[in-house]
This record gives C-alpha cells, sequence and structure tokens, in this order.
C-alpha cells in the first residue's frame, strides 16, 4: 500500500540505472554534465538548508528534464539485451563529497512533465501526512 502512494521510494523493486549516455554521439559528454550540475545544484541546495534551517526536515528529489527520447537498457533473465522507451527513469549515483551518498536522481521526459509533477505533489502531499507529528513539533518549538 505505501509502495504505491510513494513510487518514488519503491525503486528497488523497479530497475535504477546506473549510467546516463547519449546516444550516437562524440565528443562532450552532455548527459555526464546534466548529471554533476543535478547533484552539485542538489547538494548546494542541501548545504544552504543545513546552515540556514534548525530544526528542519529536509528532501531533496533531484530531477533532469529531458527533451528527446529515453530508453532503458537491462540484461533481461536470460542475458538477452532489452530496450524498453520510458517517461520517467531513477539513475542512481554516487556522490563523493564529505559524506559519499547514494543519490537518485529522476530523469523525466518533457512530454511527462505535467504527470511528473502531479505524481510529485501527490507524494509531496503523503509526507506531509507521514511527517504530520514532526511537522507539529517543529511549528511548536
Amino acid at each position: 500500500m505505501m509502495r504505491k502512494k510513494l513510487p518514488w521510494f519503491g525503486c528497488k523493486e523497479k530497475k535504477v540505472g546506473y549510467a546516463l549516455t547519449q546516444a550516437l554521439t562524440q565528443g562532450n559528454d552532455n548527459s555526464y554534465k546534466a548529471q554533476m550540475s543535478t547533484l552539485k545544484a542538489a547538494f548546494a541546495f542541501k548545504e544552504l538548508a543545513d546552515k540556514s534551517l534548525t530544526n528542519s526536515i529536509q528532501m531533496f528529489f533531484p530531477i533532469i528534464i529531458l527533451d528527446g527520447a529515453l530508453f532503458e537498457c537491462f540484461l533481461d533473465s536470460k542475458g538477452k539485451m532489452e530496450l524498453k522507451e520510458k517517461n520517467h527513469i531513477f539513475l542512481q549515483n554516487l556522490y563523493f563529497q564529505d559524506n559519499n551518498e547514494l543519490v537518485h536522481i529522476q530523469i523525466v521526459k518533457k512530454e511527462y512533465l505535467n504527470d511528473f509533477i502531479l505524481e510529485a505533489n501527490a507524494m509531496y502531499t503523503e509526507l506531509t501526512k507521514i511527517f504530520s507529528h514532526e511537522i507539529k513539533d517543529l511549528l511548536n518549538q
């Protein structure tokens, strides 16, 4: 039940990507640049929040919005390569800074952005319900 309400937290059951690349290109790796920029921005927001907010609950969900086709490539149980077009995938990154932190960046196709925003709003609503006691405690301090 909880996984249906919080699908982003059930990504262990889903396929999680470990690499992102742009097909049929040479030279600059724009997908890698997007990943690193997104990670750096997310951690900059986190550091800023850590310094300026006391007694807070913080969650960051970094995303990359892609204007193009998005494909998931994986090996099936028989070792055969599968390729499926997707609207939204999770990309797992290990970010090396003070703490080595595992971060899931969400890659979202531009055409799927409205649906993604609705999903994000639903996630916010559910997380607010889950942390309602903690939020009340923080507001009363």
